[in-house]
């Protein structure tokens, strides 16, 4: 990952910590979105939100990712 996005990132958490008082993942979600979003769009990837994945007690869990196919499918999880 490039040291400018990484920087965008952390000046922009910075800025959401100085004007909310807080670091709820509400509020710098936002920010990691941006950053996986500039890391897709610099690989020609795509960014894909609340990517839905199974766990192995049947109940789904919800991640955000890049994948490197636009037929929606994104990476099977731990890669």
């Amino acid at each position: 990952m490039s040291q400018l996005l990484i920087q965008q990132y952390l000046n922009e958490l910075s800025d959401l910590r100085r004007a909310s008082g807080t670091t709820r993942e509400g509020v710098v979600s936002e920010a990691f979105k941006d950053l996986l979003k500039g890391y897709a769009k610099s690989h020609d990837l795509i960014f894909i939100p609340q990517y839905e994945l199974p766990k192995q007690d049947g109940k789904p869990r919800w991640v955000e990712c890049v994948a490197s196919e636009p037929t929606g499918s994104a990476p099977p999880a731990g890669e």
